[in-house]
């Protein structure tokens, strides 16, 4: 049953303050229950073309974000191992929690390469597309300038 936001059987009858009436609101009955649909606002309102530089932004922040992660990876494989030898040479073997977290340290000091390579892999694909990106900004910001220098050069 769908229910109109300005008809009398309207849900925002008497719910003034309620929650029920703001803008998007659908008014849809489910279950017995209100529930809310919101309207998705579109990004490029009247088609309009995001800036070149947005992008170049974009796979930038991603990539200091991947950088940012394998560094975060390298220094947690550090002191992991820099724990676990600490403990197999100084730790009291006898305790059940000092060979439980010897355990844990090995599985890390073991698996955290591998996820090292694989932030790797992924941060030379990032790479890959920062230049891209860089290049494709180049070309449509240079040469809509080389465009307008061209037509200055013809016009004198």
């Amino acid at each position: 049953m769908v229910l109109s936001k300005s008809g009398g059987n309207g849900p925002d009858r008497g719910m003034k303050g309620k929650g029920m009436n703001f803008p998007g609101w659908t008014g849809f009955v489910q279950g017995g229950r209100y529930a809310v649909r919101m309207k998705k606002k579109s990004r490029n309102v009247n088609g309009a073309k995001a800036s070149p530089a947005q992008g170049l932004k974009a796979v930038m922040a991603a990539r200091r974000k991947s950088q940012a992660e394998i560094s975060e990876l390298r220094e947690m494989l550090v002191e992991k191992s820099a724990r676990q030898v600490e403990l197999e040479t100084t730790g009291n073997l006898g305790e059940v929690a000092v060979v439980n977290e010897i355990g844990g340290l090995q599985v890390l000091v073991k698996l955290l390469p591998r996820r090292i390579a694989f932030k790797e892999k992924e941060e030379a694909k990032a790479e890959e597309t920062l230049v891209a990106a860089t290049n494709e900004f180049i070309r449509e910001h240079w040469a809509a300038r080389s465009r307008l220098s061209g037509a200055d050069a013809g016009d004198g």
